[in-house]
């Protein structure tokens, strides 16, 4: 059971406290001096719940390094194909365009890469939310049900991260072609 959004778990204990006193002031056979207590799941004293806790600590932690092992090789491709492309650069800058005018070609095809990197990978975290529960052995005969989503607050930082390192590695060219003088770059080419 999730809390309603804007509900504390204060309230809710509060709120199931006030149920619980008037099934016992009706059912006073049944229910004198008992009681019902909320529990966040991963302290839960039945169904075994609080065993997920590691699991899910396991799962944020690899997701965290999957996302900077794919942050760095987005960053190495871009990185081998801007310097695979120094002579076109320098061929541009020649020609007479302006280094603003690169770095913005650089920034938006970075930006293109990313936003496809990104979009790709919202559609597989929204189809493997579900995923799970193949994790979790079945207990007695009943397999668990926990229904993913995903979180608004992990999509804004996976966003920045992306947007960081895209910007970061977008910005090497353009930073590298400051220092380029075009006369010998051009020369050593031929």
């Amino acid at each position: 059971m999730r809390l309603k959004p804007g509900v504390t778990p204060d309230q809710a204990q509060a709120e199931i406290s006030a149920v619980a006193k008037r099934l016992e002031s009706d059912y006073p056979a049944t229910n004198r001096g008992r009681g019902i207590r909320l529990y966040p799941l991963w302290r839960a004293p039945f169904n075994n719940a609080r065993t997920l806790l590691p699991t899910l600590s396991i799962a944020l932690g690899v997701a965290v390094v999957l996302l900077l092992i794919v942050c760095a090789n987005v960053s190495n491709l871009l990185l081998v194909k801007a310097f695979g492309r120094r002579h076109e650069i320098t061929l541009r800058l020649a020609v007479g365009a302006g280094r603003g005018r690169l770095l913005r070609q650089l920034v938006t095809e970075g930006l293109v890469l990313s936003s496809i990197a990104a979009s790709t990978s919202l559609v597989l975290a929204y189809w493997c939310r579900n995923l799970l529960v193949l994790l979790l052995p079945r207990r007695s005969g009943t397999a668990m049900f926990l229904p993913g989503a995903v979180d608004w607050r992990v999509l804004v930082l996976s966003t920045l991260v992306c947007l960081l390192a895209t910007l970061l590695f977008g910005l090497v060219p353009a930073i590298h072609t400051r220092k380029l003088d075009l006369a010998s770059a051009y020369g050593s080419r031929r």
